[in-house]
């Protein structure tokens, strides 16, 4: 990896350094953070299990090189440390001599025309509000401009198998088109149509792993998996409001001890907010996945592919301090989970900026919905409560302080999670 890392860089200075000054224009840019935090009671049980305080610092920078407006090869790298972390890949240790910088984006962004943009490599993908998909990944983005309607064409490539004898049919691919329809300047419509596919799982445990499937011999076990999702947002005066809803259908052959099992499942999403003043709003958010729990060999689960990524709470669901979750919790691989949101933000002495916000969550079953299955909490996560104050201490360099609080049920545990923390950070 470091390997091709120097030499990719290399390339690119010799690329950089070979053309007329006028010819390219060299862009810079980063982001910077530092992070202190104390995460207690996370396994719910007071084992200590995922107790810790720790300091990391995370670094990306950016490199774009613009051969003109119509082509531009973009790089982003990125690097990780634990202070007083001993791993020679990390640099928090004595000494600070860490082998560690990843590549996170390398791509080509081509216009061919007003109208058509290609971007090519390894770079951001985003579907379904992160519900199916935001992540980095290997792949193309073909995206037509028709002005208020952009239609993109994805292709990614979620795993290669490599060469051999019936060695492509172990790959992963995903396709996917995402209109984004612009209704005026106030509301735009955004279908999604999403196909996942791989004749042979025998290698990609990672998707494996998503399914429930860990472990299992996966030879000949096949996946197709449709997934369709239409959003909607929007805004009116001081208003505004996202909607979101996904169905996927398909199926997993060949599973063993089961045979073919057929995919069901959907999630529906709701967020709205509403400026009381310009300094103050009033915010709302509601999600539910559905769950398997009916024990028939039908999938019923909303499935998450690897690179889904929906961050919510500050303890159920990453938030700030992106660590871990308490126990029970889906994280940000959103399913069988129904969550509720109400908070508000407000901006005091012009710059510092407060959030409060509450979280209740609980598992997802066929009856969550039963009035009388709230007399009973073994679903339930249980209530949080999150705190965030923000202040930039001078210009690019922001600090957040962070607190939060779960009030356990029973499919959490019988402890109580809490964790603290500060952020200081930049942009460039």
């Amino acid at each position: 990896m470091r390997k091709c890392l120097i030499i990719a860089l290399a390339l690119g200075l010799v690329v950089a350094f070979s053309l007329p000054a006028a010819a390219l224009e060299n862009i810079f840019g980063g982001y910077w953070r530092t992070r202190a935090y104390t995460n207690q009671d996370f396994d719910g049980h007071s084992t200590g299990a995922q107790d810790g305080t720790v300091i990391d610092t995370r670094t990306r920078l950016y490199y774009t090189a613009k051969f003109s407006d119509n082509l531009k090869f973009v790089n982003k790298f990125e690097s990780n440390a634990k202070w007083g972390d001993a791993d020679t890949a990390g640099y928090g240790d004595i000494g600070a001599d860490g082998i560690q910088l990843k590549i996170k984006n390398m791509y080509i962004d081509a216009n061919f025309s007003e109208a058509v943009n290609l971007k090519l490599g390894a770079q951001g993908f985003a579907l379904m509000n992160g519900f199916y998909m935001d992540d980095d990944a290997s792949g193309a983005k073909l995206t037509f401009n028709f002005g208020n309607v952009t239609l993109p064409l994805m292709y990614i490539k979620k795993f290669e198998e490599g060469f051999g004898d019936d060695a492509g049919d172990a790959d992963v691919d995903s396709f996917a088109i995402a209109p984004e329809i612009k209704l005026g300047d106030a509301f735009t419509l955004k279908p999604t149509l999403a196909y996942l596919t791989s004749s042979d799982l025998r290698s990609y445990e990672a998707e494996r792993d998503r399914l429930g499937l860990s472990g299992a011999g996966a030879e000949d076990m096949d996946l197709d998996l449709w997934t369709l999702g239409i959003g909607f947002d929007g805004s009116a005066g001081p208003a505004s409001f996202g909607l979101t809803g996904i169905y996927q259908g398909g199926s997993i052959g060949n599973v063993p001890g089961t045979g073919d099992v057929d995919i069901s499942a959907w999630l529906w999403a709701v967020n709205a907010a509403f400026n009381i003043t310009e300094m103050a709003d009033v915010h709302f958010e509601t999600f539910y996945a559905s769950g398997d729990d009916d024990g028939d060999n039908d999938y019923e689960a909303f499935y998450n592919p690897k690179g889904a990524s929906y961050y919510w709470s500050e303890i159920m669901g990453y938030g700030t301090f992106d660590n871990s979750v308490s126990n029970g919790s889906p994280a940000d691989a959103i399913s069988n989970v129904w969550a509720i949101n109400l908070g508000s933000s407000v901006t005091v002495a012009e710059k510092l900026k407060l959030a409060f916000d509450v979280w209740y969550a609980r598992l997802a079953g066929e009856d969550v919905f039963d009035s009388a299955d709230y007399e009973d909490d073994s679903d339930s996560l249980g209530t949080e409560v999150d705190f965030k104050a923000s202040y930039p201490l001078i210009d690019n360099l922001n600090i957040d302080v962070v607190a939060a609080y779960l009030f356990a049920d029973d499919a959490t545990g019988t402890e109580d999670p809490w964790e603290m923390g500060t952020r200081l950070s930049l942009s460039f």
